[in-house]
């Protein structure tokens, strides 16, 4: 029985070259196609152009990390998908329609994280599907950072959304009526203040390839 893959995720300041041992690649690229996206939350000092997640055997994690540029930031994180991208949303180039939101999240400083986790990983799943027109969400939980630059981040989460919904927030929430939007924005703020998501958090607007686009050795 092989054993199961880690999931490494990078945020990088530029598009990297990606180094081999990965058997699997995603990239998000903050590119052309996401530049009018309304949402957009920078708490870092510098918001991330790319995010890389790979998946490797374990004893591959090192020399993968040690491949990354200087300035790349780098986590070993718990993968939990919520709803998975289908194949045919992803066209003969690799990108995945519409666009993705990676969302940076850290548990505020009064709450457990027991606790934290919880609203987070249980509570907060329906409004953040129900809530909203995402097609795609999954919930990366950070175990450890894997470079001594890594800023403090508790979770990293994945939103794929319609192209519609980077400019249109009817779309965005999946709803027609501008009472309809009303109710939903005011829900999901409810939930994100919760967990402490209405604060200290980044949100990169990106589009998504499922393909690695060069490979280094």
């Amino acid at each position: 029985m092989s054993n199961p893959l880690v999931k490494v995720i990078a945020l990088c300041a530029t598009e990297p070259s990606v180094p081999a041992g990965a058997e699997r690649v995603q990239i998000n690229l903050d590119d052309a196609a996401v530049a009018g996206a309304m949402l957009r939350l920078t708490h870092l000092p510098e918001s991330p152009k790319a995010v890389v997640c790979a998946w490797m055997p374990a004893e591959s994690v090192e020399s993968w990390v040690a491949g990354l540029p200087a300035d790349a930031a780098a986590y070993s994180v718990e993968e939990r998908v919520v709803l998975p991208i289908t194949p045919d949303r992803v066209d003969a180039e690799g990108r995945v329609e519409g666009f993705a939101n990676i969302a940076l999240l850290r548990c505020p400083a009064e709450m457990e994280y027991s606790e934290w986790r919880r609203i987070w990983q249980e509570d907060h799943v329906g409004p953040a599907v129900d809530l909203q027109a995402t097609f795609g969400y999954v919930q990366n939980r950070v175990l450890q950072p894997l470079t001594p630059n890594a800023p403090a981040i508790d979770a990293i989460v994945e939103e794929q959304f319609p192209i519609e919904a980077l400019g249109d927030f009817k779309a965005f929430y999946g709803v027609s009526t501008d009472e309809e939007m009303g109710q939903r924005m005011t829900a999901m703020l409810a939930s994100v203040v919760r967990f402490g998501a209405d604060r200290d958090i980044d949100v990169i607007p990106t589009s998504r390839y499922e393909f690695v686009p060069r490979e280094v050795d």
